[in-house]
């Protein structure tokens, strides 16, 4: 089911320090883990928009559109930030490229949970929210501007901020590991999470 009112916003702007390498080139599967998220996603939205300093290094997907951070080097809530900023569509699901098992599936699972007078859909578990694993709708870029001129802090506080207003529909990670298990929250960070990933695919 195409949602042509959902971009899908996939941050590829993250360090890889800890695992040593550039992790949204690593492969599953003879695919990169940023090819393996775009195609899942695309069928199911409007576009999908690469959030990049260096775009050149992701010739090879193709259909895409790339957003650069409007401030460098500070972290995911600029990319979400940005990609807002150009999204075409009333609402963007925000992934980051080192969730592969993330699938169009649970990207409609989340969008079904949209009610009237929210800003956001948002797993929730274990005491934070998935801020890279969320819906935004495009009417929270002044929220996000404002909490990011207040605090200049991570994206997880951004979800913070709009529950105090009551603008964001909390979604029990439980259900979502019910449904899809729990590698589906799985991020590609280090050596041992890429290894576990390699089983989750049944790759040697």
């Amino acid at each position: 089911m195409r949602n042509m009112d959902i971009s899908a916003l996939v941050l590829a702007g993250g360090k890889s320090s800890r695992i040593g390498t550039d992790k949204s080139l690593l492969t599953i599967n003879g695919r990169s883990l940023i090819e393996q998220i775009v195609e899942s996603l695309r069928p199911f939205v409007a576009e999908v928009i690469v959030s990049t300093n260096e775009k050149e290094k992701y010739f090879f997907l193709k259909d895409v559109r790339f957003v650069e951070d409007f401030r460098k080097g500070e972290g995911p809530l600029i990319g979400l930030i940005s990609g807002l900023e150009l999204a075409d569509t009333p609402w963007v699901f925000a992934v980051s490229c080192d969730a592969p098992l993330v699938t169009g599936e649970f990207l409609q699972f989340l969008a079904d949970f949209r009610a009237k007078d929210i800003l956001a859909v948002a797993p929730y578990g274990d005491g934070y929210f998935e801020p890279l694993l969320s819906l935004y709708k495009k009417e929270a870029l002044p929220f996000a501007l404002s909490y990011l001129e207040r605090y200049n802090k991570k994206a997880g506080g951004m979800l913070d901020y709009l529950d105090s207003f009551g603008l964001v529909r909390v979604v029990e990670k439980d259900l979502f590991i019910e449904r899809f298990g729990s590698a589906v929250f799985l991020n590609v960070n280090d050596k041992d999470s890429y290894e576990r990933l390699k089983e989750e695919c049944d790759v040697g």
